[in-house]
């Protein structure tokens, strides 16, 4: 697979992202809606986009890994990735959190949510390199790099009302549409 055809598919899976962003602006409407079936119904609703969430940000930074590969920029490459890694485990722990909350007592529930701040803060170095890599191409990107030096943090900040992120996934997802046209 070439290097074009794997960033078109990280902008289908950006693009996915901010369907995910938008849908989940809906699940308080569908918990008021559900909230006489059983729970199994209501933590499905959360768990599966959630999850979504986390797919198609991973599948989106993959085409930073390859825009990183292409520009011979090591750090992009490497701090993508990182990312990636590191959000798969952030979205585990919110997820643990989430059921321990439902089923666990309250030291199950503590240790989940140390978790999270765990998790979060093993991102805080790859987000911090994958701005300076990304924010070093701005003279060929332009204005979105600044938009996609904040997708991380943004994600992670947004993530239970995440219209903010989908405006940054957006400039993220034209981002890599341009890195994809030039090398057609």
């Amino acid at each position: 697979m070439n290097s074009a055809l794997r960033i078109q598919s990280s902008v289908i899976a950006g693009a996915c992202f901010i369907a995910v962003c938008l849908f989940i602006l809906t699940i308080p409407s569908i918990n008021t809606l559900t909230e006489n079936l059983n729970l199994v119904v209501r933590l499905a609703v959360l768990v599966a986009p959630l999850s979504l969430f986390a797919l198609t940000l991973v599948f989106h930074m993959r085409g930073y890994a390859e825009l990183g590969r292409m520009n011979d920029s090591t750090l992009l490459t490497r701090s993508a990735q990182s990312i990636m890694a590191g959000f798969v485990f952030f979205e585990l722990t919110v997820l643990a959190s989430i059921f321990a909350d439902v089923f666990l007592t309250e030291l199950e529930v503590e240790l989940s949510n140390t978790a999270v701040g765990l998790s979060i803060t093993v991102l805080v170095i790859p987000a911090v390199l994958f701005a300076w890599a990304i924010l070093r191409m701005y003279g060929r990107y332009g204005v979105a790099t600044i938009a996609a030096a904040s997708l991380t943090p943004a994600a992670v900040a947004f993530m239970w009302r995440p219209w903010p992120v989908a405006f940054v996934a957006a400039a993220s997802v034209y981002l890599l549409y341009r890195a994809m046209s030039e090398t057609r």
